[in-house]
């Protein structure tokens, strides 16, 4: 049996509101034994391994609400063209990736979605033919809600989307850009494409980024709507034997594979709407930017109230993607009316984003009970400004609006939407902190929370995460410098020197403290 662990002089920040701080903490058996002074630890447990902390910061293992961990996997083991500064440069980049082919075989990357933020559109149709001209292509948005297609990748799209009874739209036949439901048929194509050594990388690539990053559990939203997805029955075979907690929420609309499955919950990702950069996030009112277009609802509302009756009447947790205010509303509408018909004990269902709620949107969340999955980070990519131009003024300050959604008592968990923003709690911390709409800043503690105790209760993991008390699972995240003497403008700064997750080192630094 390992001897005891105890972690000593540091800033240790328990979230514990009966014991917020400590000066030590004691690990035995996976689990924390004392949370309480220095002596009292050593008195207790004489025979441990003692670590110094040297005045670093100890806190609960990070918990990330909403990544695509599989997803995120994929983009790490293929070639990205975000870093690209123009259309031109793109499509020099994707021929270059080509020759790297054998003749015919797939090329897919991802990021293409930046070229248009930089440019003002995306590469055409004729253009991707040129640049890659014998080989299908699927260039897959950073956001996940478009993939551009050359023409023999839009052949194969429209092959198996007709065999599986899905349209596309019209102007997508014409421009390659692929959307909606057609999209997760191209993305599904593409994730086949996957060699099975990219896919046992891909896997580990994420598990060491979630981990030298200080997360320990991970909310992973996987599968694309088809009942029986490999990806998710794959990563329920493996998580046992990965290094963090692995919280699948698996994205269909079919109740009956996630019960055979013994899922306790369902959804993620099934999106209400899409996005705001290609104009699919569902608003009340036009967009700004394009007056022509109020977005896209992916469901009637009586086809979502129908999913979600019978998804709450067999008792699972259900998560909805919903993005615009008319997303939120529509979800709102089909949650108050499951919980009103089949009353009973706490479901806390989720919304997932949840990113410009007004306070009428946001109370009527609160009454409900609905929890909320949000993404600090998108704050920090797209600020303000970005959503002005797509908004308006009124509806950009009101994006994700953290104070105003504490205060009204709502419970957020924090996450990364990984692929879409990087998995780095620490980043999501500095963009609560560092908010452009300054009205929507939250404190310190209050951003750690929402990355702790705040995910761990919209998981029903709160009785044994999220929180450095007696009995809970010791998962922590070590800090390389005393978050609290940190600047503010600077937090993202951070590095995380060591995580532990039940117990064990499962990443350390190099030149982080030994065992004293």
């Amino acid at each position: 049996m390992k001897h005891p662990l105890v972690l000593y002089n540091g800033s240790i920040i328990t979230m514990d509101p009966e014991c917020p701080k400590a000066e030590a903490v004691a690990i035995k058996g996976g689990h924390f034994a004392l949370v309480g002074s220095t002596s009292q630890a050593k008195e207790a447990f004489p025979e441990a391994a003692y670590i110094d902390l040297e005045g670093k910061t100890a806190l609960p293992g990070f918990v990330d609400s909403h990544c695509h961990f599989t997803w995120t996997g994929h983009h790490l083991v293929r070639p990205s063209v975000e870093h690209c500064s123009s259309v031109k440069e793109c499509l020099e980049a994707l021929s270059c990736e080509r020759e790297c082919l054998d003749t015919g075989e797939p090329l897919v990357t991802w990021g293409i979605d930046e070229i248009r933020l930089r440019e003002g559109r995306l590469p055409t149709l004729e253009e991707l033919d040129r640049a890659v001209p014998c080989t299908p292509l699927f260039c897959i948005y950073s956001t996940g809600h478009g993939t551009l297609v050359n023409s023999l990748g839009l052949g194969r799209v429209v092959s198996e989307a007709s065999s599986r009874g899905v349209s596309l739209f019209a102007q997508d036949l014409k421009t390659g850009f692929i959307r909606g439901e057609a999209n997760d048929v191209a993305q599904d194509l593409a994730s086949r494409l996957l060699t099975p050594q990219q896919r046992e990388r891909a896997i580990q690539e994420v598990t060491r980024k979630c981990v030298m990053n200080g997360v320990t559990t991970v909310h992973a939203l996987e599968g694309r709507r088809q009942p029986w997805d490999p990806e998710v029955t794959s990563l329920l075979e493996m998580k046992e034997h990965l290094p963090l907690d692995i919280v699948v929420y698996y994205q269909t609309t079919s109740v009956k594979a996630v019960t055979d499955l013994g899922l306790p919950r369902i959804g993620g990702c099934v999106f209400v709407d899409g996005d705001f950069t290609p104009h699919t996030a569902a608003l009340r009112e036009p967009y700004a930017d394009d007056p022509s277009t109020h977005g896209v609802l992916y469901f009637r509302q009586e086809e979502l109230d129908a999913f979600v009756a019978e998804a709450h009447r067999a008792d699972l947790q259900v998560a909805l993607h919903c993005v615009g205010d008319a997303a939120i509303e529509q979800a709102l509408s089909s949650y108050e009316t499951a919980l009103r018909d089949t009353p009973g004990h706490d479901r806390r269902h989720r919304i997932e984003h949840f990113e410009i709620p007004d306070h009428a949107l946001a109370q009527k969340a609160c009454d409900l009970g609905v929890v909320l999955a949000m993404q600090p980070a998108f704050d920090h990519f797209w600020d303000y400004k970005a959503y002005e131009r797509q908004l308006g003024q009124e509806r950009a300050l009101r994006k994700n609006p953290f104070r105003r959604l504490l205060d009204q008592g709502l419970i957020i968990g924090a996450g990364s939407d990984s692929f879409v923003t990087p998995i780095d709690p620490l980043l999501g911390i500095h963009s609560c902190l560092n908010h452009s709409v300054r009205e929507s800043r939250i404190g310190l503690h209050e951003a750690i929370a929402i990355y702790t105790i705040g995910s761990a209760y919209i998981g029903f993991e709160e009785s044994v995460k999220g929180s450095i008390r007696q009995g809970k699972q010791a998962d922590v995240a070590i800090l390389s410098q005393d978050i609290h003497k940190a600047d503010p403008a600077r937090i993202k700064d951070i590095k995380v020197a060591a995580t532990i997750r039940r117990g064990d080192f499962v990443w350390q630094s190099p030149g982080f403290p030994g065992k004293r």
